[in-house]
């Protein structure tokens, strides 16, 4: 045995061990313990079974003195599901992301050379990913490549056997197109410009075969040579189009950005293009009026950016984006599994992999397979993640490791007994709405006093005071999209389901906007959505054509506060956590750049009023500002020496902004509800272009609600699968008093 054991070790290899451990121990150590678990961010679950009796504790739960001791169940009396469900989904999640990134393919990749057009000298791994694009493209697959394998009957004729499925055919149906998942900072967009340039022939030739189609055909479909590429964000559109101009020779590919009054082109003239830039909220918008030039055309190859943005099969925007109709379809995002596996059924459902593409076949063959706990559970979905998808990490860059530090900060006293006094009468209102059965009041208190606490972990006593509009609603954007977060509703378009990651963002059309009715809409489907109103108006009335409320039309349509431009506080109020980034911030080198990052605009507001009063140079960019002022504000932090500082909110920022490798430090002041958006804020700074060493700092008040944040304990209860509250049974006023136990004074 410890002969093989020592073998194994040698080998390098890898491997995963599922188990359930129970915790036993004497009460004086429970908060020991505790602490020690926390710190390496493992979170004890209710127990499944354990056949004695036995008091059970929980110590990184808080204990309300209401609530009596919990006895473990003997196996028939409790099954500890909610628990290690949750537990389980996390676990899984994990596996599946350490599976992306065992992925090996290298040993028949070839570095071929890029087409000379490409001005840019591409990096071997590149030159792979081209390699692997293309062979996925014109079908010259080695087996590994391909989902099928020949097979032999016992009559002795040959057939096709699909590896995963089993099903037999008597050809091949493999998928033309494929998931480039690089890590974030590769340089994806250059590697897939690469292969569309080095594809102009095949392309013009894929249009011109199309011709030879009867033209009664072309009255629905219109083949065209060129590649679709969606994106999240008009910002992103912005780094494509640098892309194109800055890596490929003038006069190469002809492009244009499909979006906002630039729709407005004739589909003569949008056939003229190499390739065509749009968002997806302009996909779905359009697809939802029924009034899609888009899926009138044949595309030569469609391209999603930020692919993961398509996760979830039941939206319209899914359905919008799946319909387009491609030769060749491909996903790229660094980030491919935001859930679960799930997620990748929706990809493999947008590239219409032959026999999968079904969600009930994809859940019974690679879902159903990974929840078994056999020993080769994984087996299916690693033969399917290695024919399509190309995985490689950051360490090719041979950066020098990040260093990560995550401050655990003190609350002042007088911030102490402010925290514990709200978060006091908080539980009294709730308790009392629970006691008048109001469960509707229960949860709007519990999200309201999420909301508040984290957002009194930056600004201290100020956020309490907050401004809510007329309409139960926080009135400045971000908080409000955070409301909506913390309650469980999406954030997407209530029109088109397209995914809002910024509100009321200057010329960004998949921007949000919020209604009184608390629905999310994009700038695409807000014309549409304000003529439904006009139309409906009644007895000086409106009528909401999404949930039915009547109003005043002027007032369905909520619009941010104007920001004040009173001059600057001489001696701005600042809470202990600001204090700590002003700190670092002032000990940072002098060859040193930092990027700071918070969710919400007014905490930038209020380092910006430290950082002013410090004498602290920075720059900032936030929503109003328009594209052309965003980028001479990014322009001038990459080149000048005295502005050492950049304020952004994720929203801005996270995603699509390439031009941070000047900066070496991030500062994260608060934790965010999907861990992936603060990964792709790291990646704007490490990528490829990045010279120095990073240093990642995070902020987190102790013995707060952002403890349970990082945790991703509240996403387990899971505020997103239905809110905290749902009907009114016998198990609600139990949940509330979970909910309250485990995030408002957690220890």
């Amino acid at each position: 045995m410890e002969k093989a054991r020592s073998a194994w070790r040698t080998s390098g290899s890898t491997a995963t061990l599922r188990f359930d451990m129970n915790v036993y121990g004497h009460g004086h150590a429970s908060q020991a313990v505790a602490r020690m678990l926390s710190s390496v961010r493992v979170f004890l679950q209710s127990p499944d079974v354990d056949p004695r009796s036995a008091l059970y504790e929980n110590p990184q739960y808080l204990k309300l003195p209401d609530l009596p001791s919990t006895v473990i169940k003997s196996p028939t009396e409790f099954t500890g599901r909610g628990a290690l469900a949750a537990l389980s989904t996390e676990t899984t999640r994990s596996e599946v992301e350490a599976l992306f990134d065992q992925l090996q393919q290298s040993s028949f990749l070839r570095q071929i050379s890029a087409d000379k057009r490409v001005t840019t000298p591409l990096k071997e791994y590149q030159k792979e990913a081209v390699d692997f694009m293309t062979r996925r493209e014109t079908g010259d697959l080695p087996p590994s490549l391909s989902l099928w394998q020949v097979h032999t009957t016992h009559g002795g004729l040959s057939c096709y056997q699909h590896v995963i499925t089993g099903a037999k055919s008597s050809r091949v149906e493999d998928v033309l197109g494929g998931v480039l998942a690089d890590d974030m900072g590769l340089g994806k967009t250059l590697s897939t410009l690469a292969v569309i340039v080095g594809s102009l022939d095949r392309a013009l030739q894929f249009a011109v075969s199309g011709t030879d189609k009867p033209t009664t055909q072309w009255q629905s479909m219109v083949p065209s040579k060129a590649t679709l590429v969606v994106v999240p964000s008009a910002l992103l559109l912005d780094i494509w189009t640098e892309e194109i101009v800055r890596h490929i020779m003038p006069g190469t590919l002809r492009f244009y950005r499909y979006h906002g009054s630039r729709r407005h082109i004739s589909l003569q003239d949008l056939l003229q293009y190499d390739v065509l830039l749009t968002t997806y909220a302009t996909v779905a918008a359009e697809f939802c009026r029924g009034q899609s030039m888009l899926n009138h055309i044949e595309w030569f190859r469609v391209v999603l950016d930020e692919a993961h943005v398509i996760r979830n099969p039941s939206t319209k925007q899914f359905r919008a984006i799946s319909s387009l109709a491609a030769h060749l379809r491909w996903c790229l995002t660094g980030t491919p599994i935001q859930n679960g596996v799930e997620d990748l059924g929706a990809i493999v459902k947008f590239l219409r992999v032959p026999l999968l593409l079904e969600t009930p076949t994809f859940r019974k063959q690679i879902t159903a397979a990974i929840q078994s706990n056999s020993p080769g559970r994984f087996a299916k979905l690693r033969r399917l993640l290695e024919a399509l998808c190309l995985r490689r990490s950051k360490l090719l860059l041979n950066l020098p490791d990040p260093i990560t530090v995550t401050h655990k900060i003190h609350f002042s006293g007088p911030e102490r007994q402010m925290y514990n006094d709200y978060g006091d009468s908080c539980k009294r209102a709730t308790n009392e709405a629970i006691t008048d059965h109001s469960l509707r009041k229960a949860n709007q208190i519990i999200i309201e006093t999420i909301l508040r606490m984290r957002l009194f972990c930056n600004q201290g006593s100020a956020a309490l005071a907050g401004n809510w509009n007329s309409f139960g609603l926080p009135s400045d954007p971000q908080e409000a999209l955070s409301y909506l977060q913390t309650s469980g509703k999406d954030a997407a378009c209530a029109q088109c389901d397209s995914e809002i990651i910024s509100m009321y963002q200057t010329g960004d059309r998949s921007s949000g906007v919020l209604t009184s009715c608390q629905h999310l809409l994009c700038g695409e489907c807000r014309p549409n959505y304000e003529a439904d109103l006009e139309d409906s108006v009644e007895d000086e009335r409106a009528q909401c054509p999404i949930c039915g409320q009547r109003g005043e039309k002027s007032t369905f349509i909520l619009e941010p506060a104007k920001t004040s431009e009173s001059p600057v506080p001489a001696a701005p109020t600042c809470s202990t956590k600001l204090l700590a980034l002003l700190h670092h911030v002032q000990k940072q080198g002098a060859a040193d750049k930092c990027v700071i990052f918070s969710f919400w605009k007014k905490t930038l507001d209020a380092i910006a009023d430290i950082f002013t009063a410090s004498g602290i140079p920075f720059h900032r960019i936030h929503g109003s500002l328009s594209a052309r002022r965003r980028a001479d504000v990014l322009a001038d932090f990459e080149i000048n020496p005295y502005i050492k500082v950049l304020l952004i909110t994720f929203g801005t920022g996270a995603v699509g902004i390439n031009k941070l490798v000047v900066a070496n430090h991030i500062h994260i002041v608060e934790p965010q509800w999907n861990p992936s958006v603060e990964s792709q804020a790291i990646g704007r700074i490490l990528r490829l272009g990045q010279e120095k060493s990073v240093t990642i700092v995070r902020y987190i008040m102790k013995g707060t609600v952002e403890e349970t944040v990082q945790s991703s304990q509240l996403r387990k209860l899971q505020l997103a699968r239905g809110g905290f509250i749902g009907k009114d049974d016998e198990h609600t006023s139990q949940r509330i008093q979970e909910i309250m136990v485990s995030h408002i004074r957690p220890l």
